[in-house]
């Protein structure tokens, strides 16, 4: 990568003291972003700053990810998060790879059986995601994400009754969505309520997202690509891994679909 690019994605260096600082390069200035104990912290908090400098496309991230696992390969948070990185570009192998690690490393990680429920639903794998989900809420009942995941698995199972009642329990748990959950799932399962439960969507929704969700479970796709252009154009963290999910599948042939995917996909390598 250009020295330049490498400078304004920051960098990690010891103090006098021990410690390990990060450092990003702000308003011409380079500038302290905190201080850890270790350098492997250090370099996983510097992808953290990469991922919210580039929301779209996270330069840098998977780089600074892959330093911390190299520097302890035994640290469960390491190889959580480098999951997390190839997930977010839908490396999905090497992501399920990190995020197995990281259980056996510490098990019952909540995140980490979360985010393997959402890699079995990009790979249309539902009974598998049932488990992983089931995982979740096991270890917390309020994990909003895991009744999410949940419900968009029994969907494709064709339980209809239970993924309505867990995309219930996943807006009533975090209406920070906008309550987009329910509408995507009654648009999958084509539940009588389908059309009220999205024009609340656009009600109460707070991204251009939850817009997107709303129209896409209207059935009006002219509007639903005017928000995901909007949600590009706001810069939204992780859009990529989003419309991976299964629920944007009858859209995912459509070319104008395909552009957006193919634009948002990072230009940094994998391997």
């Amino acid at each position: 990568k250009p020295a330049r690019q490498r400078a304004e994605w920051g960098s990690v260096r010891q103090l006098p003291s021990g410690k390990w600082q990060a450092r990003t390069r702000r308003d011409g200035s380079d500038v302290s972003i905190g201080t850890w104990p270790t350098e492997t912290l250090a370099w996983g908090a510097l992808a953290g700053l990469r991922v919210f400098r580039d929301p779209l496309h996270m330069a840098g991230a998977l780089e600074a990810s892959r330093r911390a696992v190299a520097l302890d390969p035994r640290s469960a948070d390491a190889h959580h998060a480098l999951g997390v990185a190839y997930q977010w570009r839908l490396d999905t192998g090497r992501a399920r790879l990190e995020f197995v690690r990281a259980l056996e490393l510490e098990p019952g990680r909540l995140a980490t059986t979360g985010n393997l429920a959402a890699i079995d639903l990009v790979e249309h794998a539902p009974a598998a995601a049932v488990h992983w989900a089931d995982s979740a809420v096991a270890i917390n009942p309020d994990h909003w994400i895991g009744y999410r995941w949940r419900a968009m698995a029994y969907a494709m199972l064709g339980d209809s009754a239970s993924a309505l009642r867990d995309a219930a329990v996943a807006d009533r748990l975090n209406d920070a969505t906008g309550r987009h959950v329910g509408c995507l799932v009654a648009a999958m399962v084509n539940a009588p309520g389908r059309e009220t439960a999205c024009r609340q969507v656009l009600v109460s929704g707070r991204t251009a997202l939850d817009s997107a969700a709303a129209w896409f479970g209207l059935g009006n796709r002219d509007r639903m690509y005017a928000a995901l252009d909007a949600a590009i154009a706001e810069r939204m963290p992780f859009l990529l891994s989003q419309l991976a999910q299964p629920w944007w599948d009858p859209v995912r042939s459509d070319p104008r679909f395909a552009r957006i995917i193919a634009a948002l996909r990072p230009a940094e390598d994998s391997r």
